[in-house]
């Protein structure tokens, strides 16, 4: 009986692990292909009998001109990239672009290491580039369109330095939060941002920043866990009237001069912010 037994589970054992070989085989090319050849061939055969697949057959050749597994190029008649979910790109090539959004997600978790965002785009939406853990380096065209980056959009990625465009008007919440590696923030000259949000650069390592003079709130910990932060300015004219709670709190900052329009020191705005001396 008990050389039965074993010969049932030698057999079991044997096929689970074929198929457990042959899963790990798989590529993820692999299975591109065959989705995208399923699709084609849906297509031909029923091109005169339903249209069910056009609207995702025109986004498709809309999204994407080229693609070579890891590279994605974006024709220059797109104007909208959303829902695209490529996880596999690891470039991404703009031909004389238009594009006027990157909407939510669209580069989530994707294994890109640098990109120049076209002069033509005005939103970043949520989480587009998030805990994109190659990408290293952000840059934008001249004379950026960018009003938004979104909720998330940069977060955990390995960006180390960015220069945030002058027509940006609003960074939002986590926009570039857990960015250990990111030491370096600027703003060009001119800088048009009015709104700084809730963990915008919390939990990142940089050294020093100088807050444009139109932002006119520090929200919720804004520079939480900024463990090598030590110099804090603001431009001329600064317009803040507030810094909200825990904003600076964890950081390293010896020296604040505060605005003189500041009119609310939250409570815990400086929280165990053990090396402040002066204010």
């Amino acid at each position: 009986i008990n050389n039965r037994i074993n010969k049932k589970m030698h057999k079991k054992y044997k096929k689970n692990n074929k198929i457990e070989r042959l899963y790990r085989g798989v590529k993820v090319e692999w299975v591109i292909d065959i989705c995208l050849l399923i699709f084609l061939l849906y297509q031909f055969h029923f091109r005169d009998k339903i249209n069910l697949f056009s609207k995702f057959q025109s986004s498709f050749n809309e999204y994407i001109n080229k693609t070579t597994g890891k590279t994605i190029v974006i024709k220059s008649d797109i104007v909208q990239l959303d829902n695209l979910y490529c996880t596999y790109i690891s470039n991404i090539i703009f031909q004389d672009s238009k594009l006027e959004l990157i909407g939510n997600w669209v580069f989530n978790a994707t294994n890109i290491k640098s990109i120049k965002i076209p002069s033509s785009v005005k939103m970043i939406g949520e989480n587009a580039f998030s805990e994109c853990s190659s990408l290293q380096t952000v840059e934008f065209e001249k004379n950026s369109s960018l009003k938004i980056i979104g909720y998330n959009a940069f977060s955990k990625s390995s960006i180390n330095k960015i220069l945030i465009p002058s027509s940006v008007t609003e960074i939002h919440e986590n926009a570039f939060s857990n960015c250990i590696n990111l030491t370096e923030i600027e703003f060009e000259e001119n800088s048009k941002l009015q709104t700084i949000e809730n963990h915008a650069f919390a939990s990142t390592s940089i050294i020093s920043i100088e807050i444009p003079s139109n932002v006119d709130v520090l929200e919720n910990n804004v520079f939480l866990s900024c463990k090598q932060l030590v110099k804090v300015t603001f431009s001329p004219n600064s317009q803040l009237i507030k810094i909200s709670g825990y904003a600076f709190s964890e950081s390293t900052i010896q020296y604040l001069e505060i605005p003189s329009k500041v009119s609310i020191l939250e409570r815990y705005w400086s929280f165990n912010t053990l090396n402040l001396k002066f204010v």
